[in-house]
């Protein structure tokens, strides 16, 4: 009786990608290392156009260099950072330990930059300022200075030795006229210590196609007058504020006239805002937040520390939500787990029937959200 041995090579390729999926990297490199056949069925960008590395975790790995120096063209799409926080590995980890990582990072890092890697989306997440691995941010700079075409760049607590955010977005400025989102969200004081206002303005000025911007709102405030003029094609304003801004100016903002919010829906006619605030907040500050002129679509306000006036700055808040942004509000959340909804029950009610565009609404346990109509067709509608 004869045996019957199969051929792998025939296996389909819509069989193939479906394994290909869920593997690891080491197993992704094997993979492609069994014939020919196998490695053709997934050299596509479908697979590597977005390419998530941890130097923490992946780089302890030889086969994420060979995979960059075999599928290197196809990454579009790169995010990079540390996966769990710095000052672990700190306790944990010998020098020598280091010294090795930063070596196989910098590996690769320079294939990116001798291949001239073209990327579209970056994404630097918990980029921490360690003395041994130091020399890697500045290979990161240069990856970035050789990019024409980033459309979008994020920069999450991204803190590379004595070069905060301003260093990245000016290295970004080849792709000044690709270049469409900016998102930088820091949570570290040491940036914003030695933060240059005017550099960053100056930057800014030259990335004329951007649609969507997310800043520190202290960083909007203290330049508003340069950011509304340049940002004349913003659709999305994305403003946040937390502990990071502790240091500048002990959240101090400055008076701006009122001729120059008036001038905001002028300059900016499309623009939404989004603001996420999570801090605690006095009565002047949410006053002072929550601008008539702001075309406010999406407020979030979460606080955990107990405080024995924010029951009434939640009460001005809500009254501040329901008359200057009754015609733009589409979701609201406020998470304040010691302050009782109850004694808000009327506000909430009169703020869900003046705001039409409401979507969502959440304080605390009580939660609403607008319920979609199911669209009926007639039967000869589609004909």
């Amino acid at each position: 009786m004869e045996i019957y041995h199969p051929d792998w090579r025939t296996v389909p390729t819509v069989a193939l990608c479906s394994i290909f999926e869920i593997l690891t990297r080491r197993d992704r490199l094997a993979f492609v290392m069994v014939c020919q056949s196998w490695k053709e069925a997934v050299t596509c960008s479908r697979f590597w156009r977005k390419f998530v590395v941890y130097i923490d975790q992946d780089f302890m790995e030889p086969s994420l260099i060979h995979l960059t120096q075999e599928f290197y063209k196809y990454i579009k799409h790169l995010v990079i950072g540390w996966r769990t926080p710095m000052w672990e590995h700190r306790l944990k980890w010998p020098e020598l330990k280091y010294k090795d990582l930063t070596k196989r990072v910098g590996k690769f890092l320079v294939i990116l930059y001798e291949r001239s890697v073209q990327i579209n989306v970056l994404e630097i997440n918990n980029w921490y300022d360690v003395f041994y691995i130091r020399k890697l941010g500045y290979l990161m700079l240069r990856i970035v200075k050789n990019q024409y075409g980033l459309t979008s760049i994020t920069l999450n607590n991204a803190n590379f030795h004595d070069m905060n955010f301003i260093n990245i977005l000016v290295s970004c400025l080849r792709s000044k006229s690709t270049l469409e989102e900016i998102h930088v969200h820091y949570l570290s004081t040491l940036t914003q210590r030695n933060f240059d206002g005017w550099i960053f303005t100056s930057c800014t000025e030259q990335f004329t196609n951007l649609k969507v911007f997310t800043v520190n709102i202290w960083v909007f405030w203290h330049f508003y007058s340069r950011l509304q003029v340049t940002l004349s094609k913003l659709t999305e304003l994305n403003l946040y504020l937390d502990d990071s801004a502790r240091i500048i100016d002990k959240i101090t903002f400055p008076d701006i006239a009122e001729s120059q919010w008036d001038m905001f829906h002028v300059l900016l006619p499309n623009v939404l805002v989004n603001l996420s605030v999570k801090k605690f907040l006095t009565d002047s500050q949410m006053k002072t937040i929550v601008q008539q002129s702001f075309p406010l679509a999406s407020f979030v306000w979460k606080y955990k520390v107990n405080k024995e006036c924010c029951r009434k700055t939640c009460a001005i808040c809500l009254r501040l939500l329901t008359n200057n942004h009754r015609d733009t509000l589409q979701t609201v959340v406020i998470a304040v787990p010691d302050v009782s909804e109850v004694p808000f029950i009327q506000r909430i009610i009169f703020l869900k029937n003046k705001c039409k565009k409401l979507q969502y609404f959440c304080f605390n346990r009580l939660r609403w959200q607008k319920k979609k109509r199911a669209t009926r067709y007639h039967p000869y509608s589609l004909i």
